[in-house]
Formats: structure tokens, sequence, C-alpha cells
């Protein structure tokens, strides 16, 4: 369950940061004079805080379920 509710968090992060390390591949095949490796660092931080920020009030739903789930087990654990 717990590796579940990680992969799902993690799952909208990821699939960007792999999209922009496409792109960053792409565009040091097109230009090779430029350093990929140096500009692509404060691109890749900039895209995943502004991917968390814009799935950020998406998890709350999500969230809720996942506490609702727990509840009971926790409950059962400590009994």
């Amino acid at each position: 369950g717990i590796f579940d509710v990680a992969l799902t968090l993690m799952l909208p992060v990821l699939g960007v940061l792999m999209l922009a390390e496409l792109a960053l591949a792409i565009m040091s095949r097109i230009m090779p004079q430029m350093n990929v490796f140096v500009a692509g660092f404060p691109v890749k931080i900039v895209l995943g805080l502004v991917t968390i920020a814009a799935t950020l009030p998406l998890l709350g739903g999500y969230m809720r379920i996942v506490f609702d789930r727990l509840s009971p087990a926790l409950t059962g654990f400590f009994r």
C-alpha cells in the first residue's frame, strides 16, 4: 500500500521531468556547443516545483482516501 501511494504521488513529477530530459537531450543534439548539463539543472528544478505546485490541489482528495483507509488499519494494528 505504501508503494502504491508513493508511486501515485511521484508519477506527475516523474513524467514532467522525463519529458524535460528528453527535450534537453534533443537540444544537445541540435546545438552541441551549448552546455545542456549546466543549463538543465535550473530548468528541471523549476519544472519539478511547478509540477508539484500544480498537482498539490489535486492531492487533497487522494490523501483523504488514503487516510480513510489508514484509520481502520491503524486501529487494528494497535489492538
